[in-house]
């Protein structure tokens, strides 16, 4: 009841104050283990995400949030009443990772920023290796998502005076196959500029940033179009 009234004051904020498009949502997998992974331009992401019904109704929606906020009362009471998780990003958070791990081979849909924190340009910066890790050892499936418009400074500009536009593209699936016993760090490598270049090909051209020259863009950009 808590979860549902807590999703509903997110859904009535962005209806009143943003206009918002989804493209893609059929590409959305409800019956296998996913990995979403997404850039991060702002604060108004992770809000984004629970206003979208077609990832609110996932019956296994995993995501976690930073432990640095587990002394905020309000931060605490949502954690909980979303069944999300608390992780430390600075430590090794065995008991976190686990969990995680578990949720997703239980046919968990995961969300995570492979960027490992907020563009200030609103460009993609390097990818991590955290996300192709997740992926690879719970062998999910990839979920790409873009999201333009909720960059903290067009927040700033139009917040309240003006509704803020909002497009969020969900690509299609794809897997990247299983953590390997060798050649770790190449595996990682590889398959995280795969994902940042997923991601950047549903950007437009100005917002794929570090990734604008890679040709692997311009090749799933036609795959997509056969």
């Amino acid at each position: 009841m808590i979860r549902f009234f807590l999703i509903q004051v997110v859904k009535l904020g962005f209806a009143l104050f943003t206009r918002k498009r989804v493209i893609g949502a059929e590409n959305i997998p409800y019956d296998k283990p996913v990995v979403l992974t997404a850039n991060h331009v702002g604060n108004l992401d992770g809000l984004m995400i629970l206003s979208i019904k077609e990832f609110i109704k996932h019956p296994n929606l995993i995501v976690v949030v930073a432990k640095k906020y587990q002394g905020y009362p309000i931060y605490r009471f949502g954690v909980k009443h979303m069944d999300f998780i608390f992780l430390d990003r600075f430590n090794p958070d065995i008991r976190a990772m686990k969990e995680v791990l578990g949720r997703i081979k239980n046919n968990g849909l995961f969300i995570i920023a492979p960027e490992g924190t907020r563009s200030p340009e609103g460009e993609l910066i390097e990818g991590k290796s955290g996300a192709a890790y997740i992926a690879a050892k719970s062998n999910a499936w990839i979920l790409p998502v873009s999201t333009v418009g909720t960059e903290d400074s067009n927040f700033k500009e139009k917040f309240p005076w003006k509704k803020i536009d909002i497009t969020v593209t969900i690509g299609k699936p794809y897997q990247l196959g299983l953590y390997p016993k060798k050649n770790k760090e190449e595996f990682l490598k590889k398959s995280t500029d795969e994902i940042m270049c997923q991601i950047a090909a549903i950007l437009p051209e100005a917002n794929r940033g570090h990734y604008r020259e890679y040709p692997r863009v311009n090749e799933i950009m036609a795959s997509a179009s056969d």
